[in-house]
């Protein structure tokens, strides 16, 4: 069997092409049942193969005497000979764009892919076989289901071989009786008929054989790898967080009502683990064997867990089939559970004094990060007179505006008089909602409401009108000691819009206000201009940001207070430009160069330095960070960013990069944020118990930059039209790219609630 070499695929590829192009403008459109979508399919399968062909093969002969005559016989013969590429064998050679050697299950999921796609497309003579065609649909997804799930993804064992050679059996009677349908010489219509009810007939039969390798699974050696390239605290956790969500807010969905049960035992037993693993979690060089490969496990059966719930919510994985691969996933948790009591206790004595330190040490290192908002310069000096104005003073509601240019720091100093200790024993009530220069009432009610902690069911609260918003505030503030915060208020409608929720008992409630704009509040609001940063305060807030509680080295002291001096006193070009400076090599000529870009920008003076200084921070990213960083700007102003979210968002549009073969696309994603977080172009609003970042937040003048240089660049358009932001990609269309659909226990598409079903039919 020899193999086809590049020059006879081109021609191949090529007659493809020409075909397709023929069918476009044929008048003998009625003789076909394809379509040009079906011929492409087809070619794109072809193109992503390397084919072993026979020598007696007629495809390419047919191919050259079609190329001088597009005569409707001769384009239904070479549609004719297509059969070759209709079964799983042509296929079992590397896959042409790549080096790797799939595996007979990924082999047989490839092909079967391609069948769907040619399903996808509908003809007249194919809905005249409705009914068995969408089963014949269904059992195919289930198919490619069961070949991505684990009990097949070792196919070393005789068991797991034999039932993915049925399995291909099937899929190559599924490849020919496709063909017949689209591609064959006047397709007989009661052949047809009958050859789809054997193939019905033999999914059935192919069902009890993958049933009786569910239920008693080979005993396959361990190989699990002695690292991890994704936490398994994480996956366990998110998986955990998706199971919470599908539980709480799916329970009436009649989907869920027949394996409520068994995800409410999945859950449970997750968490009894993940919390056992938390208690266990030490240092790398501290672990034991039999810990990390307890918590490689813990990462895997999430994976399979997640695999499974994914697949039964999107209809790919019948009742039956998910009833009896669950309560296995359950069982290996279970025992993992036990085996990290037993490490628990075996250990105890020897790990609780460590397991103690190390989660104190995550805490540590989580708070040395270089948050914009951990790291306050200049505070001490304001804080005093507006703390006094908080805490003491009048007993009459007063409203305390904090005003200032944008990037001042009035968010981070706000924040930090809010968290005061002072603060926190003095008000019964306190809330924090951000209003922000595109607010809406009803919104921001909602947002005050949810604040102020109140035993109150949170969908009734979000099902509430305004005028019940209004009055649900006004008596949970009533005789009460409250604090509002509201931040980034840029009008004074915002102000009025909200003002007669708050009652004053003349009991020292406060009302503060952060503002890029003097005069929003209504008369009689005190108003607290943050001053500029000192030079000092630059320098000190530099070198926090930079070099954490270590000096700044003498050889780049000079040039580092240069650079702070030219910061022009601004808390957020500080930290930027820190941002720029913590990921470069510690040599002066490097920061020299910094220091020469910041200058330049001051000599042009003007009200853009500040975003000419952000735009060089932008300038300064790794490519793999910018359209990451420019995605950003497609999130709401002034809004928390779920990680989780935000993560899985870069993944799905492909900005994480895939070449990486050491680290997965959930890792990659996390790295990446953490280098935006650590050049300070993204701040953490909140962290996850274990130190992780759970939601994020950007300066609006970082958003602003992301919007203005997407739609420079023809990477972003945001169109906001009734209330509603619409995210529109330029001419970065993206798709797979590859004929093969992703399937298998590494693909996260589940998330949290019941996906709509893949539409059967389409014209």
């Amino acid at each position: 069997m020899a193999e086809m070499g590049s020059s006879s695929r081109d021609t191949l590829l090529q007659l493809f092409d020409e075909v397709i192009e023929w069918k476009k403008t044929s008048q003998s459109n009625g003789c076909f049942n394809w379509t040009p979508n079906h011929l492409s399919a087809v070619r794109r399968y072809v193109s992503k193969t390397r084919l072993k062909v026979t020598s007696d093969l007629t495809l390419l002969p047919s191919a050259e005497l079609l190329r001088n005559s597009k005569d409707p016989k001769m384009v239904a013969y070479f549609t004719q000979e297509l059969r070759t590429f209709f079964t799983v064998v042509p296929t079992l050679g590397q896959l042409f764009h790549k080096d790797t050697t799939l595996k007979k299950n990924e082999l047989i999921a490839a092909f079967i892919n391609f069948l769907l796609q040619l399903l996808h497309h509908k003809t007249d003579f194919v809905l005249a076989f409705e009914d068995r065609i969408r089963s014949l649909e269904n059992e195919l997804r289930f198919l490619v289901t069961v070949l991505g799930d684990k009990i097949l993804v070792c196919d070393e064992h005789e068991q797991v071989r034999n039932l993915l050679t049925e399995i291909e059996a099937v899929a190559d009677e599924a490849g020919i009786l496709l063909h017949s349908f689209f591609f064959s010489i006047d397709p007989v219509f009661q052949l047809l008929d009958e050859a789809l009810d054997n193939f019905l007939e033999h999914t059935h039969s192919l069902k009890f054989s993958i049933t009786v390798l569910s239920v008693t699974p080979p005993v396959i050696a361990n190989k699990t790898p002695k690292t991890t390239t994704v936490d398994s605290i994480f996956i366990t956790d998110s998986l955990l967080y998706d199971l919470d969500h599908l539980l709480k807010y799916q329970q009436d969905n009649s989907q869920i009502i027949d394996v409520k049960g068994q995800i409410g035992t999945l859950h449970q037993e997750l968490t009894l683990s993940l919390s056992l693993l938390k208690e266990l979690k030490v240092p790398p060089h501290l672990e034991t064997e039999e810990l990390k490969e307890a918590d490689i496990r813990v990462r895997d059966v999430a994976y399979e867990a997640e695999f499974l719930i994914g697949s039964f919510l999107l209809g790919d994985a019948p009742l039956w089939y998910f009833s009896i691969r669950i309560p296995r996933v359950i069982h290996k948790i279970k025992l993992i559970g036990t085996e990290l009591q037993e490490i628990k206790n075996n250990g105890e004595a020897n790990l609780g004094g460590v397991t103690k330190s190390f989660g104190a040490q995550l805490s540590l290192e989580a708070k040395r990060s270089p948050d914009f908002d951990d790291v306050a310069v200049g505070f001490d000096d304001n804080a005093a007179y507006i703390l006094e104005q908080l805490v003491g003073g009048s007993e009459q509601l007063q409203i305390t505006s904090i005003f200032g240019m944008p990037g001042i720091g009035k968010t981070t100093f706000a924040k930090k008089l809010f968290a005061h200790p002072l603060v926190y024993c003095r008000f019964d009530r306190c809330s924090w909602s951000v209003v922000s220069q595109t607010y809406h009432r009803r919104g921001l009610l909602t947002d005050i409401l949810i604040g102020l902690s109140i035993e109150l069911d949170q969908n009734r609260m979000l099902n509430m009108d305004e005028e019940n918003l209004v009055e649900q505030i006004y008596k949970t503030l009533k005789g009460r000691r409250y604090l509002i915060v509201m931040d980034d208020i840029w009008d004074s409608n915002a102000w009025y819009d909200v003002g007669r929720c708050f009652p004053d008992d003349g009991n020292g409630s406060r009302i503060l206000l952060t503002t890029r704009n003097r005069d929003v509040g209504p008369p009689g609001t005190i108003i607290h201009e943050l001053p500029f940063l000192s030079d000092e305060q630059c320098w000190e807030l530099l070198e926090k940001t930079v070099f954490g509680n270590k000096p700044c080295p003498m050889n780049l002291q000079g040039i580092a207070k240069e650079i702070a001096v030219n910061c022009c006193g601004l808390p957020l070009v500080v930290v930027v430009i820190s941002g720029i400076l913590s990921t470069m090599e510690k040599e002066e000529n490097a920061w020299r160069e910094v220091g020469q870009n910041v200058a330049s920008y001051i000599s042009l003076g003007g009200n853009n330095f500040t975003i000419q200084i952000l735009e060089f921070s932008y300038e300064n990213l790794p490519e793999r960070l910018k359209p990451c960083f420019l995605y950003l700007g497609v999130f709401p102003e002034d809004k928390e960013i779920s990680f989780r979210k935000l993560t899985r968002l870069w993944i799905a549009q492909g900005f994480i990069d895939k070449h990486d073969k050491k680290n997965s696309a959930e890792d990659l994603a996390e790295e990446y944020l953490m280098e935006l977080i650590d050049r300070s172009l993204v701040i953490v609003s909140e962290r996850r118990p274990y130190g992780g970042v759970k939601s994020c937040i950007v300066h609006d003048l970082l958003r602003e930059l992301c919007l203005r240089k997407g739609e420079e660049e023809n990477f972003l358009r945001l169109v906001v039209e009734d209330d509603y932001s619409i995210y529109e990609r330029g001419q970065h269309v993206l798709s797979l790219g590859s004929l093969i659909a992703p399937f298998g226990q590494h693909v996260r598409s589940f998330h949290g609630k019941v996906p709509e079903r893949r539409s059967t039919l389409s014209a």
